[in-house]
């Protein structure tokens, strides 16, 4: 494992394994080009080229420029403006090659739309960068919040997690940016905590334990100023869009479970506990069981690790892997979430052997869980489950207590 606590300045990491990690972020951008060739080549040849989920932000664009934001959550409409936007991305594609196209289904609350609005008057690729871009900035961000130096940065480019989100040109970056800064804020600055947290109202299955948490530790200031900041985030997506795009995204509530059990994303790229037992042969009544426990136990750990007291280190990192047992619906570029964990508990100088093991199995999941799934054997929500027992375990002071070492 690459982390090892040292100093009071944070350097947990040897000079091997920043250029090693530099080495692995220039191959992700050798892989990025490479593959955006092939899909060209691909377009150019008749086939139907790669399709990422930013085209689906794309298309949400469009279809706002046009005025009627619930269209947003029409199919059709969507349809429509997901081919147009692959029309743009690549110029040479034909009525045939873009009827190929897969549908994305929109599932985002409408106060995600003012974020992706300005993206359809940009060139495709130049808006793609810029989502991919903006959104590792506020995930380094926290993460230098949490751990301060380049060295911890550099080993952030080269997780797995990175390039996964990266390259479907999703919102990974942006909840593990707006979670880190937030709960880091949170004994300082709650009001600011509150505000960023609010934020997560644009994927807020992710932010279901955090009003738990933030009660069981006493953090009333956070807790409001979250509260009224989603509702002040809700207020302002109605007085720009209106009742229509809310009525329409509630009246599609239950889209989103009909598609997870009918394999509309597949099980084999989710993490969480759901389609880990339909992937082991479960039936769905039994899958619905187990998550319905999952969620129980993750909502206890929580309950219980912040009502202790413990560093906010160790309540954050609860916190993040807990969220991936508490859903059925993740994928696996939501895990960028837990590259939070990983700098969390370095901070902190926990470097126990069986932490480093579950770390290193954590930071990998993005690339070794569909593997194992496809083979049978879904181990991303146990593996996040034995790292957040181990984070338990730790029970430790509220002071950020470090060990000294030599950098591994």
């Amino acid at each position: 494992m690459w982390m090892s606590a040292t100093s009071a300045t944070g350097n947990l990491f040897s000079q091997r394994v920043v250029v090693i990690s530099r080495l692995i972020f220039v191959g992700y951008l050798v892989l990025a080009l490479a593959l955006h060739v092939i899909a060209a080549r691909q377009a150019a040849d008749g086939m139907a080229p790669m399709v990422t989920d930013f085209n689906t932000f794309y298309a949400a664009s469009m279809t706002l420029s046009r005025g009627d934001a619930a269209q947003v959550y029409d199919r059709t409409a969507m349809r429509a403006a997901e081919r147009a936007a692959m029309a743009e991305a690549y110029p040479s594609l034909v009525p045939g090659q873009l009827a190929d196209i897969p549908e994305f289904r929109w599932f985002y609350p409408p106060v995600m739309l003012p974020l992706v609005a300005p993206l359809s008057r940009l060139p495709y690729w130049l808006a793609y960068g810029l989502w991919d871009v903006l959104g590792l900035a506020l995930m380094l961000a926290a993460v230098w919040r949490i751990l301060p130096g380049m060295a911890a940065l550099t080993v952030a480019l080269a997780l797995p997690a990175t390039f996964i989100n990266g390259m479907f040109g999703q919102t990974g970056f942006l909840v593990a940016g707006l979670t880190g800064l937030g709960l880091a804020a949170l004994e300082r600055r709650p009001l600011l905590a509150g505000g960023l947290l609010a934020m997560l109202l644009v994927k807020p299955h992710f932010a279901l334990l955090l009003p738990l948490a933030l009660l069981a530790g006493g953090h009333w200031l956070a807790l409001a100023a979250t509260a009224f900041g989603a509702l002040g985030l809700a207020a302002a997506s109605l007085a720009i869009y209106g009742w229509a795009p809310w009525m329409a995204f509630l009246a599609q509530r239950g889209d989103a479970g009909a598609v997870l059990e009918a394999g509309g994303v597949p099980w084999v790229l989710m993490p969480t506990p759901w389609p880990a037992l339909r992937l082991l042969g479960f039936d769905a009544a039994v899958a619905t069981g187990g998550q319905a426990l999952c969620s129980l136990l993750a909502a206890a750990a929580v309950l219980w690790c912040w009502r202790r007291p413990n560093s906010l280190g160790i309540k954050a990192s609860a916190l993040c892997l807990a969220a991936f047992l508490v859903l059925p619906f993740a994928h696996a570029y939501d895990l960028a979430l837990l590259s939070l964990p990983l700098f969390w508990l370095a901070a902190e100088g926990k470097r126990s052997r069986s932490l480093l093991l579950a770390g290193g199995l954590v930071a990998m999941l993005p690339l070794l869980g569909p593997g194992m799934a496809k083979l049978g054997l879904p181990i991303a929500p146990v593996v996040i489950a034995w790292l957040l027992i181990l984070v338990l375990s730790q029970g430790t002071s509220p002071s950020l207590a470090r060990s000294s070492g030599r950098p591994l």
